[in-house]
């Protein structure tokens, strides 16, 4: 690069010219805090619907090496995600690519409509990257944890469209057959003792029949699945612990019904498919209603039984940010006039005693980024705006205004003169002078317009903590969202301060745009908030954090990107702030999540990826060291015994239509083969020594040594439990 003042080259990272000491100024990246509304409503992980079909998700932000959660499949990421009702963990192939997204779905409660129709926002919690992916990552991991008790279950679905039924994984075993009618939406009860699953599609292709078989009578003569209802929502089902059900019969918006085992009753009209929950009991359901006059929320609970008794919690809310089934209830209302998106749009946030009156916690807040009740009292990390309000002429000199306000255009009779035979004539050198300068000022006088109809408002915002009916200031002037662990009490965010000063001179300017290219960046500087304290934070400028991780209250892991490079950096925690140790890697990496390593935490990551990222080597970085877990690998599945087995040469089978794998375990840094053309969604990990995979088409155990066929011409495969495991993937 060239410095702006002598022209002499300088170094791309010099701060000053070596020839005249100019300060060197760089374009970076403009601050910026996610606008993208997202309602966090987590209920309940096992009323998280299938990604790849909920409508109007919201686009959040993408960040860098943002984690990816590991494959799951289309039919059953609902089932997979019902810890709390379940232990259903079911193996299917999902659609391509793989249907868990980066970023959460829109919860239970938001509703499709009024996300078409409504402009404005409808949800203000900002998330930090780091956050959102260990959002993601718990609820997966969570929803791929078994429950306990009753027995294992075993069920595949052939190329016929048959759904089988295996009472154990000896091959002299013969299966069952339950359904052979496009079955899906495999769900198995607690206790094991009721399988259901869906037939068919009913008056669209997000409805199905219902049945339920009990496990037991499966296989005896005259035994056979029960139908309990038609026109099931798919992704609407939900278990009870009693082993009954509620789901929604129609299609986006119909009947929430519960089913005892015996008889179906109605509990409430006009429910989403997608957008209701169940307490862990199993004694309420939630729901939300939208005000058609302003698509606000009204939150209701149903008793889950016959007659049950309808409450509604709380209304006019256009965001709510705590379970439904809190003891206290905390929600936003939107400022704005339900018009178009305001960029600078602000709320109020309430708590209320579910059905008691409203209190007012907040006003003209930005944006939530944490939510949490404690001892029946809401805490709430949040920013509110300070805009200073500009426009491109506040950095502009105008030397010329004065004198350009007295021009008018030339008029043709002004230049007449009289030539040598008296006649009259038009002096057409001094009048194209004169139109030169009179047009030269009219195109000032255009910019000038452009420049004061253009608006450039420096926003800050601060950060604050409400606790204990108490509203603290934690930081003022932040150029952007921070990046935080809330829990641990650590903040780390930048100060930009631009100054309002002429960069040129109107007259220097062909078009009033040309203005962004001559200001310069605004500095930052980055400082952290430990224990209650605020420091500086050891960070360039120019550089920008990603993640943040806390590992067992004593290590921080974050990622820091400066002058176009990233790198995974280790910090101590102190009382009073983080200090550097070292610099984990500064090769390039994706996939960074946290995650477990013999019971504490720890930071994984993929490095020395191939080209197109869909394999490297995982590292576990805990305690100040870095250790390789496998390589080559796509996917890497760690059980909580220690075992960990590897996917690799992950592709999409043409043929097949499904994407294959060969199969590792790993043993002493080495990968052992289990088996090629492996189903990446279709394996199920049982134990250290025992694994269920389809591939090539056909059922196999392994049993920690070999493999045994099981069943020919297989699709997908559903166990209702699994080992305790963490999963990675390269992508």
């Amino acid at each position: 690069m060239f410095c702006k003042s002598c022209g002499k080259e300088i170094p791309e990272n010099a701060k000053f010219c070596s020839g005249c000491g100019t300060p060197v100024s760089r374009p970076e990246h403009p601050p910026e805090v996610p606008e993208t509304p997202v309602i966090l409503v987590p209920p309940e992980a096992s009323d998280v619907p299938d990604a790849t079909e909920v409508p109007n998700v919201p686009d959040v932000p993408e960040a860098p090496a943002r984690p990816q959660a590991a494959e799951t499949p289309r039919d059953d990421l609902t089932a997979a995600l019902e810890p709390a009702m379940e232990t259903a963990v079911a193996v299917a192939p999902p659609a391509e690519p793989p249907a868990v997204p980066p970023v959460p779905p829109v919860p239970p409660g938001a509703d499709a409509a009024p996300a078409q129709k409504k402009k404005k926002k409808t949800g203000v919690i900002i998330l930090a990257a780091a956050a959102v992916a260990a959002v993601v990552l718990v609820a997966l991991l969570a929803a791929l944890l078994p429950s306990g008790g009753g027995k294992d279950i075993f069920l595949y679905r052939t190329v016929d469209d048959e759904l089988m039924f295996r009472k154990d994984l000896k091959a002299k075993t013969e299966a069952v057959e339950l359904s052979d009618d496009e079955p899906s939406s495999i769900r198995f009860t607690r206790d094991g003792k009721y399988i259901y699953f869906m037939e068919g599609y009913g008056s669209s292709d997000e409805t199905a029949d219902l049945y339920r078989m009990e496990t037991a009578k499966i296989g005896k003569k005259g035994a056979s699945p029960e139908k309990v209802s038609s026109d099931v929502n798919r992704y609407s089902l939900r278990l009870l612990p009693s082993g009954g059900a509620v789901y929604v019969r129609g299609g986006e918006d119909g009947q929430l019904r519960f089913f005892d085992g015996k008889e179906s009753y109605k509990l409430a009209s006009d429910v989403n498919g997608y957008g209701f929950s169940i307490d862990e009991k199993g004694a309420y359901a939630y729901y939300t209603e939208s005000d058609p006059s302003d698509y606000t929320l009204a939150l209701y609970r149903v008793q889950i039984k016959d007659g049950g008794t309808k409450e509604k919690l709380l209304k006019d809310a256009d965001a709510i940010y705590t379970d439904y089934d809190a003891e206290v209830l905390v929600y936003g209302r939107s400022n704005g006039d339900g018009g178009e998106w305001e960029y600078d749009e602000t709320y109020d946030v309430y708590s209320q005693v579910p059905g008691g009156e409203k209190t007012k916690l907040l006003s003209d807040v930005s944006s939530v980024l944490d939510v949490s009740v404690e001892d029946g009292k809401a805490v709430i990390l949040y920013m509110t705006a300070n805009t200073e309000k500009h426009t491109l002429y506040d950095f502009v000199s105008d030397s010329l205004a004065s004198s350009d306000a007295g021009e008018t255009e030339p008029d043709y009779d002004d230049y007449q003169v009289q030539n040598a035979w008296g006649w009259m004539t038009t002096d057409w050198d001094a009048y194209e002078e004169a139109y030169e300068k009179w047009y030269a000022v009219e195109n000032r006088n255009y910019i000038r317009q452009s420049l004061k109809d253009t608006e450039y408002n420096i926003t800050t915002y601060n950060l604050s903590r409400y606790e204990n009916g108490k509203d603290t200031l934690l930081a003022e002037g932040l150029a952007f969202a921070p990046t935080y662990s809330a829990a641990d009490g650590i903040y780390l965010y930048a100060r930009a301060d631009q100054e309002i000063s002429a960069v040129c001179d109107v007259q220097d300017l062909e078009y009033g745009e040309q203005v962004y290219e001559k200001m310069d960046a605004a500095e930052r500087s980055w400082y952290q908030h430990v224990g209650g304290a605020e420091s500086e934070f050891d960070l360039d400028e120019d550089g920008d954090i990603g993640s943040l991780f806390i590992l067992n209250g004593s290590e921080a892991v974050l990622t820091a990107y400066e002058d176009g490079e990233s790198e995974i950096r280790a910090y101590s925690v102190g009382k009073n702030g983080l200090t550097f140790v070292s610099t984990i890697t500064d090769d390039d990496y994706t996939g960074i999540t946290k995650g477990r390593s013999g019971g504490k935490d720890a930071v994984y990551y993929f490095t020395d990826m191939d080209s197109d990222y869909s394999a490297g080597e995982l590292m576990r970085y805990a305690g100040g060291k870095s250790e390789s877990v496998a390589k080559d690998a796509g996917q890497v599945e760690i059980l909580d015994d220690g075992a960990v087995f590897k996917m690799e040469d992950v592709d999409y089978n043409d043929r097949r239509g499904v994407t294959e794998c060969t199969l590792y375990v790993m043993r002493d840094g080495k990968g052992e083969r289990i088996a090629d053309d492996v189903a990446v969604s279709g394996v199920a990990f049982l134990d250290s020594k025992r694994v269920v995979y389809v591939s090539d088409g056909d059922l196999y155990v392994w049993n920690g040594r070999d493999s045994e066929k099981l069943a020919s011409d297989v699709e997908y495969f559903w166990s209702n439990r699994q080992a305790d495991r963490q999963s990675f993937s390269c992508d």
